[in-house]
């Protein structure tokens, strides 16, 4: 007992500190993207949208970033709250889940085409990257102006010693 009246602050900010990265873990590996905005999704929108408000002043981006942190415990408070009431079969299920993603806009067939006519693009790339490379070593060279060695200018001198 001796110990929690030393060392009592010291136990609350470890305490905070450990909830704050069990947090920041939690929403790092929840999905990031869903159709039916679920999870940590409106937190993020609600945020950038803030951030956005905020035109570069300092402290409103601060309480941005901290009014978003509000909302990811909120989520995960309402996850914990609602596996308690029987609402949901685990604490996680509202922000651990399968995405439901669908792709915003076809491929279109002029891409498609082009896939199948350059099916080694990768290849390609870095060939005319490696073209490239030898085009600016070429020019380096070009462009290279000669040295004059030193013993031009001293005949040159001495040319000029015996006219004078």
């Amino acid at each position: 007992m001796n110990c929690i009246k030393h060392y009592w602050f010291g136990f609350l900010v470890t305490l905070v500190l450990l909830l704050a990265a069990l947090l920041f873990v939690i929403v790092l590996l929840s999905p990031r993207q869903d159709n039916q905005r679920r999870g940590f999704i409106p937190c993020t929108e609600k945020m950038a949208a803030e951030l956005y408000d905020c035109s570069g002043r300092s402290f409103c981006m601060l309480g941005a970033v901290l009014n978003n942190s509000l909302c990811d415990a909120g989520v995960v408070w309402q996850g914990l709250s609602g596996w308690v009431r029987g609402r949901q079969p685990t604490p996680w299920s509202n922000y651990f889940f399968t995405p439901d993603i669908t792709p915003d806009e076809e491929i279109a067939p002029e891409v498609e085409e082009f896939y199948r006519e350059n099916p080694n693009l990768q290849q390609d790339m870095l060939q005319l990257e490696n073209m490239h490379e030898q085009l600016l070593q070429n020019q380096e060279v070009a462009t290279e102006v000669p040295q004059l060695p030193e013993n031009i200018n001293n005949d040159k001198e001495e040319s000029e010693d015996v006219r004078e």
